[in-house]
């Protein structure tokens, strides 16, 4: 039986998909893209997820993606591939291909056209995914602000635990703080959640998270690699200065346009070509650039970045 005890631990990146300025896919960025990630702490990526917009995609270009991260990534990396599509068959077309060349997991959120009108509509759809792979830790990606889906996950881990076998826990992208504690609790601590909520690392680590994904951990990893080491080394106050400083940073992007669009350009600054993005995500117009550029020079971003990686 597949062991689903193996718990995803650190930084795990939701990597923007490498494109030229016109939005077509560079998969030949991958191996120095995933070079740069290790290098910077992080311990693997939630791969074609909401960050690399896996949704507007093309399949062979998901699968493309897939095969580059699985081959490129060094030895000790993890790679977790979002299958979800409006299509079931799609996403278990695309579940199949990610076991077959080696992936660590799989992931789905839910339906989101025809969405699941119950908890077990849910645990049902999921396991339609699961099943076809049934080597391959699964996990439910649960993002109710971008698919209207929100039924409390203890109740979806309790019932789907009984019908998946290979369910090894959920990536948590809500701030509801009883209902994410009360996972991490379920059957003494069997499912490895993991926090999709990145400005909220600190407080999660408080409570004893120890796997995070987010898109923030593409550019940023050495300030959440130094939260974590001051926690450790009780300086509970200077981490949580140094989360509240990174949410600055995350509003100067934001306000840029489309935060994704900024994300690409803040990887370009730091060598990682991602290009552009696609519709109906917009490209930051060049003043925009400026601005926000002068604003994260005013915060000392990348002069914190350069001395937390050395």
């Amino acid at each position: 039986m597949i062991d689903t005890r193996k718990q995803f631990t650190g930084l795990i990146a939701a990597p923007l998909a490498p494109m030229d300025r016109h939005g077509q896919l560079r998969p030949e960025v991958v191996g120095k893209y995933a070079r740069f990630l290790h290098r910077q702490g992080v311990k693997g990526v939630f791969l074609n997820g909401t960050s690399g917009e896996g949704v507007s995609l093309r399949r062979a270009e998901r699968k493309e993606l897939t095969q580059a991260w699985v081959e490129e990534s060094p030895a000790d990396f993890s790679v977790v591939v979002n299958v979800s599509h409006t299509s079931i068959y799609r996403s278990q077309e695309l579940a199949s291909f990610a076991a077959e060349v080696g992936a660590d997991g799989v992931s789905t959120m839910s339906a989101f056209f025809y969405r699941p009108a119950s908890l077990e509509r849910l645990v049902d759809y999921c396991k339609g995914i699961a099943e076809v792979v049934p080597n391959t830790p699964f996990y439910y990606y649960h993002i109710p602000v971008m698919t209207s889906v929100d039924y409390p996950m203890v109740d979806f881990l309790k019932l789907a635990g009984e019908q998946i076998p290979s369910l090894a826990g959920v990536k948590y992208t809500k701030e509801n703080r009883v209902d994410f504690e009360a996972c991490r609790l379920v059957n003494q601590g069997q499912y490895n959640i993991l926090s999709g909520c990145d400005d909220m690392l600190v407080s999660s680590y408080a409570t004893g998270c120890r796997g995070f994904i987010g898109s923030t951990y593409n550019f940023a990893a050495p300030l959440y690699v130094e939260m974590m080491r001051l926690f450790d080394n009780g300086q509970v106050g200077e981490a949580n200065q140094l989360q509240n400083y990174f949410v600055e940073v995350i509003q100067v992007m934001a306000k840029s346009g489309d935060y994704f669009a900024a994300a690409k350009r803040v990887m370009r600054e730091l060598g990682v070509e991602c290009g552009g993005v696609r519709q109906p995500l917009t490209p930051i117009p060049d003043s925009e650039f400026d601005s926000m550029m002068k604003e994260l020079e005013g915060l000392a971003f990348f002069e914190k970045l350069e001395q937390l990686s050395k």
